[in-house]
């Protein structure tokens, strides 16, 4: 006879024993692993993997651990809502005290909290390698060179500069 058969005549109110609500809050605390639930709850034995399972089996138990879950639920939305509704009467009372930089901060911890901003951004140089400061420095360098030749040759030369009327070179 398989457990769900076995315990079927159990309501799905009957109250849970402190051992059973025990079990319960362990199942949640552990990554939902009932052998290491039971164990907790102080079910005796050799066999918690055994036990663990034929508690998840019973019907009673089963509407403990449903009830529970969409409690966690309720709690975690309930805490997001309460920390951005807060956020919002701080940031607004920030204003009204023209706290600005308390503003500013509010409205960063919003953004960041909606995705809006990135923490980190990481460049890369040529397929995906690092930076190197040396290739970097060298073209500055070759940039650097480039401009002084023009400026050397007044402009003149196989790539000319053109002035623009009413700059410095031309009345």
């Amino acid at each position: 006879m398989r457990n769900r058969d076995k315990f079927a005549h159990i309501p799905a109110d009957k109250p849970l024993s402190p051992k059973m609500q025990l079990f319960v809050e362990a199942y949640f605390a552990n990554d939902y692993n009932a052998t290491e639930a039971a164990r907790i709850a102080g079910y005796s034995g050799d066999n918690h993997n055994k036990m663990g399972h034929e508690l998840l089996s019973k019907p009673h138990i089963q509407a403990a651990i449903q009830k529970r879950a969409q409690e966690k639920i309720r709690e975690i939305s309930l805490t997001e809502e309460y920390v951005i509704r807060k956020l919002v009467k701080t940031i607004e009372k920030a204003e009204q005290d023209n706290n600005l930089s308390a503003v500013l901060r509010g409205i960063e911890l919003a953004a960041k909290n909606l995705g809006m901003l990135r923490d980190k951004v990481e460049h890369t140089g040529k397929d995906g390698e690092a930076i190197k400061y040396e290739d970097v420095a060298n073209e500055a360098a070759d940039f650097a060179r480039s401009i002084s030749r023009i400026a050397t040759r007044g402009g003149k030369g196989e790539n000319p500069l053109k002035l623009v009327p009413g700059s410095s070179g031309e009345t």
